[in-house]
């Protein structure tokens, strides 16, 4: 019998998911440092195992933004702080002299700074993330100019000086969309953009149903990975140990009659991941005014606990 092959899911990252900002500026640094969002979800992908099934996507449109946004970012601060200083020294004349440098980049050279830490970034990250670039198909041009006249989203109608309206807004979005379509091409290939845009949804709308997604937070994008792939998160661990089906399994296991006398029964912290979907879980139940102790191995995807991995010891007795 032939197994079945696992979905493979490719999740994109959107630019307002990825930058650091303090209100309107991108913040700056030595090195490009993502948002945590990126070093979540790649700690995410690592400590659940699913490396082989996930992969975590850059369109090259958003990076282009990205560094774009770093300049812009940079060249205004500059010149405000510029202006700034100047007014100082207007203000202080002969009193004071304030001048600043930069750390081994000028003005001149930002790009080529930004552009040798863009290839950093990439190299230390190439295992970790892949850059997809959007599609270089003859007929993409076309498409895109049908969907601005049509009015079809991720594009949408504008107001510009003087009121007036145009319908091309959105080709970086249009761009996005189309890299994912395109790289999301193989049947069983499932596409998520994170994203807090919702231009998008509408213009998943007409794509098949369960292949496409658009999640606007990571607690959304983990429990769609985690219902995707059957795996479970330590707090749905807790919730499934404390039901009433498996309290009743683990004091009948260490000889205990789950009856009236039983007047606790709960998850003492979070279990503990040790390997793919195995948990290590500590339970405190309080039986007669005695307290038990209780640690034991739970397979998450299936659903098992290890009996031999039953240990407990009794306190008060």
């Amino acid at each position: 019998m032939t197994s079945k092959v696992r979905k493979k899911v490719m999740v994109f990252f959107d630019t307002n998911i990825l930058e650091n900002r303090i209100g309107d500026n991108v913040i700056l640094g030595s090195q490009i440092k993502l948002h945590k969002n990126y070093y979540n979800m790649v700690r995410f992908v690592e400590d659940f195992n699913i490396q082989d099934d996930v992969e975590l996507c850059i369109p090259e449109i958003v990076w282009r933004e990205i560094l774009a946004h770093c300049k812009k970012t940079f060249q205004s601060n500059c010149q405000s702080l510029n202006d700034k200083i100047k007014d100082w020294n207007n203000i202080f004349s002969d009193l004071v002299n304030v001048s600043y440098d930069f750390h081994d980049i000028s003005q001149e050279n930002y790009m080529e700074y930004l552009e040798t830490y863009s290839a950093e970034f990439w190299k230390n990250n190439c295992n970790k993330c892949k850059l997809i670039q959007y599609p270089r198909k003859d007929n993409l041009l076309d498409t895109l100019i049908d969907k601005v006249f049509r009015e079809e989203p991720p594009f949408k109608q504008t107001t510009g000086n003087k009121n007036k309206k145009y319908s091309d807004a959105g080709l970086k979005d249009a761009l996005i969309l189309e890299t994912i379509i395109d790289y999301c091409s193989i049947d069983d290939d499932i596409g998520v953009l994170f994203s807090n845009d919702k231009d998008f949804e509408k213009g998943f709308n007409d794509k098949i149903e369960e292949k496409f997604y658009l999640v606007s937070n990571i607690d959304d994008l983990k429990n769609l990975l985690y219902k995707i792939y059957s795996i479970c998160s330590p707090e749905r661990v807790k919730l499934k140990i404390e039901t009433d089906y498996w309290k009743e399994y683990i004091l009948k296991s260490i000889d205990v009659v789950p009856d009236s006398s039983v007047t606790e029964f709960f998850v003492e912290g979070m279990p503990i991941k040790e390997r793919d979907n195995v948990f290590s879980v500590n339970v405190c139940s309080i039986v007669n005014e005695t307290k038990y102790l209780i640690n034991f191995k739970y397979d998450a995807r299936a659903n098992q606990i290890d009996d031999e991995s039953i240990i407990y010891s009794i306190e008060n007795d």
